[in-house]
């Protein structure tokens, strides 16, 4: 019994040291990406560095659509198939 509920507080501080690790070397990097995506409103330290490791370098997007597309967000398809949706219905 003691091993389950040792088990949630051994991930919980995993996790932290993860995200530490993650902040550190997003901290190194030349690019200052991460500082970037801090200075978007909502955007915590977790968040932002937890985008960076999905996406890498910013740079290689040359617009946000092209994130949208890289994530699996397409804002036209979604709205074309609502309005598809609306008259086949």
């Amino acid at each position: 019994m003691q091993y389950y509920a040792q088990s949630p507080l051994n991930l919980s501080e995993q996790r932290k040291q993860l995200i530490e690790r993650m902040v550190k070397l997003a901290k190194s990097l030349p690019n200052h990406d991460l500082e970037t995506l801090e200075n978007i409103p909502g955007f915590a330290q977790t968040t932002a560095v937890r985008v960076l490791a999905e996406l890498g370098d910013l740079r290689r997007f040359s617009n946000p659509n092209k994130i949208n597309a890289f994530i699996g967000i397409d804002p036209d398809r979604y709205q074309f198939y609502q309005t598809m949706q609306q008259y086949s219905g």
